[in-house]
């Protein structure tokens, strides 16, 4: 028994690893050196700002949030190494963060790094979240001015997919981007998201090749303990 605990094990952490190596684009890697966070309340109603940083797709990350309903307020921030969204209680807020080199474009940067869009997509780890309390939506332009977005639903904590076969624009070149942007939408109040990375890569064969439930047991184990180390950090450095 020993033996065949170890063997799943083993087999689990080469799966995760390997998508955790495999030479993605990298959009964000949250870790700034400093808290960046930009706050509002019901009496001021938005904030908004772009910074360089390194570890970020166009050098630049820009980052708008809104009042939307509700006494209180919330923010977005990028703090221990994470991107924090955060609400008061009985308040609602949304945020849109874009990567697109301050207005002046990305480049038109190949997402699909060469391969189909079926094989392609973003991948992005959930430390934490309110699940069904919040929506991510993911916006792309290319350099011909296409755009599109597509609304991801019901996520939970640990790796998850964007598959780029799910924008149904076909203009969109994603071989030629100018701007990534996520948007962030509650749909209760205070409600709460943390976000360790976010990259374009390839889509791993588990979500086309099951593997033993236990690899997927003990896959989500590891995030979990990730999440809560992460949250620990947040918590902490927020009420320095």
């Amino acid at each position: 028994m020993k033996n065949l605990i170890l063997s799943v094990a083993t087999v689990a952490t080469l799966s995760i690893g390997s998508y955790a190596s495999a030479a993605g684009i990298t959009i964000d890697t949250f870790n700034d050196p400093n808290i960046d966070i930009y706050a509002v309340s019901a009496s001021s109603t938005a904030s908004s700002g772009s910074k360089a940083v390194s570890g970020v797709i166009g050098t630049h990350r820009t980052t708008d949030v809104e009042h939307v309903s509700g006494p209180l307020g919330g923010n977005s921030a990028i703090v221990a190494g994470l991107f924090s969204y955060s609400s008061d209680t009985f308040t609602k807020i949304k945020s849109k963060t874009t990567w697109d080199s301050n207005g002046a474009g990305l480049g038109g940067v190949d997402l699909t790094q060469g391969n189909a869009l079926t094989e392609q997509g973003f991948k992005l780890n959930i430390a934490s979240i309110d699940q069904g309390m919040i929506d991510l939506t993911f916006s792309l332009r290319d350099s011909d001015g296409d755009t599109d977005s597509v609304t991801i639903s019901g996520l939970g904590q640990g790796l998850q997919y964007v598959l780029f076969s799910q924008f149904t624009n076909l203009a969109l070149d994603f071989t030629s981007i100018q701007s990534i942007s996520m948007g962030v939408t509650q749909l209760s109040n205070a409600s709460d998201l943390a976000i360790d990375f976010f990259e374009a890569d390839a889509i791993p064969p588990s979500l086309t090749t099951p593997l033993p439930a236990a690899v997927f047991l003990f896959g989500s184990g590891l995030m979990g303990l990730v999440g809560f180390s992460k949250r620990k950090k947040i918590k902490d450095a927020l009420s320095a």
